[in-house]
């Protein structure tokens, strides 16, 4: 009878490498699930990998495409007696550690009528979380596209997405390299947001452009406090070698032929006219403003892969100019290099380097805050499924180098929101965070 291995996550990742069976089931079901992401792109498609369930109509003409995300956590974290609080306050412990559920996603996707009409509708009971770090059940993408018959690889796209900015945040979580994307990723990302997009993919190049409320206005009424006036977004990305489907992930797996890329994006937006008074862009590089001011976000990536190893990074930068009389400009920058190697067929390796720059505008003359963060990432992946990430268990070791306490006060995630970079705050020494992490996917 043929056997198919279990597995245990915290503090087993490593013994599991070995010993497992490649059974010809396992095989067939890899192929099946890397024929389906063949077909998917983080940008065109979106809807992520997994056998799932399909309904198609009484005349075969539509269907709907039943998916499903769920990752399971357990972090411990470990912090000096000085912290960001007084002893004694909650969330201010020296040690501190338990599970949490990061996220638990639906996605309906499919095609209406032809194919040239695809949609997708994803709510995610983890991601979406109040300001007191509640979940509750919130819609993330949203949208329908169109694909042009009359010139192949053109395709437009309405309703709630995200704008082509970040590289990092276009990959779906459950196919990045470590358990979660980066703490510069947290603080530059673009979110989701409303409005149309423009795309074209041809054999060695791809661009896209979107006109939108801005970055990070999930959910938002068109007259939103944390709208912008009107947001735009470019992006362009040059093929060398491969297909763009392998792109879809970071990962490459062993006996994969060589593919690179490079990619570049920048995106506008201004705040604060056409909205309620006060209103100001959500994303924290905007300087507050009660009349409004200017928000540009730009970044230049790339990724190279092949036989059983990659490579990817990117540099990012946000200028932010609020408006008024003695209004300052602010400019920050950020970065992360990355990369992993299979040392079986199931276990891989990966490690990352990331950091924030943040302007000094942002603090008081006399402060004595770090303003230069930096992170460090070391890990272990198993795809109990080889070449597949249908089930992947994560075991990892985050490290923030320095006083974070900029960070906490600046970067989203603090107060109990979403916070996938998994710090609570130092403000004396370093911070290390150990993350075990299951990722079942269908």
């Amino acid at each position: 009878m043929r056997k198919i291995v279990t597995f245990v996550i915290a503090g087993t990742a490593c013994g599991l490498a070995s010993g497992q069976n490649t059974l010809d089931v396992e095989r067939a079901y890899s192929a099946e699930l890397a024929a389906d992401a063949a077909n998917r792109s983080s940008l065109l498609q979106g809807a992520g990998e997994g056998s799932g369930f399909s309904v198609t109509s009484g005349d075969g003409a539509s269907t709907l495409n039943i998916n499903a995300l769920f990752q399971f956590r357990y972090v411990a974290d470990f912090r000096d007696s000085s912290k960001t609080g007084p002893e004694g306050v909650i969330g201010n412990s020296d040690f501190t550690h338990g599970f949490e559920i990061p996220r638990a996603r639906m996605d309906f996707s499919g095609n209406l009528v032809n194919d040239q009409i695809t949609y997708r509708i994803s709510a995610d009971w983890g991601e979406q979380r109040d300001t007191t770090g509640a979940n509750y059940f919130g819609v993330t993408w949203a949208y329908g596209q169109y694909a042009f018959e009359s010139f192949d690889g053109a395709f437009i796209r309405w309703g709630q997405f995200k704008a082509p900015i970040f590289w990092e945040e276009l990959v779906d979580p459950e196919f990045q390299l470590a358990g979660d994307r980066s703490a510069a990723n947290l603080y530059f990302n673009q979110g989701y947001t409303q409005g149309i997009m423009f795309g074209y993919e041809a054999d060695a190049w791809r661009g896209y452009f979107s006109v939108n409320d801005g970055v990070r206005t999930i959910g938002t009424n068109y007259n939103g406090a944390g709208e912008a006036d009107i947001g735009l977004t470019a992006r362009a990305e040059f093929k060398f070698a491969g297909d763009w489907s392998r792109f879809t992930d970071f990962t490459s797996w062993r006996n994969s032929d060589y593919a690179g890329k490079i990619g570049g994006a920048i995106h506008w937006e201004t705040y604060g006219d056409t909205g309620p008074a006060g209103g100001a862009s959500a994303h924290p590089a905007a300087l507050a403003s009660a009349t409004g001011g200017d928000l540009i976000l730009y970044t230049i990536d790339a990724a190279v892969e092949g036989n059983g190893w990659n490579v990817s990074g990117a540099f990012m930068g946000s200028w932010s100019e609020p408006d008024g009389a003695g209004s300052t400009s602010s400019s920050d920058f950020g970065a992360n290099v990355q990369a992993g190697v299979f040392v079986t067929d199931q276990v891989e390796l990966f490690g990352r380097w990331d950091a924030v720059f943040l302007d000094d505008n942002r603090f008081a003359p006399a402060s004595t805050i770090d303003q230069d963060l930096h992170f460090l990432t070391f890990g272990v992946n198993y795809y109990v499924i080889p070449e597949s990430h249908a089930v992947k268990a994560s075991l990892e070791l985050l490290w923030a180098l320095n006083d974070n306490t900029a960070a906490f006060g600046i970067l989203p995630g603090s107060g109990g929101a979403f916070n996938p970079a998994s710090f609570l705050g130092q403000n004396d020494g370093d911070e290390v965070a150990v993350r075990g992490q299951v990722s079942v996917l269908f």
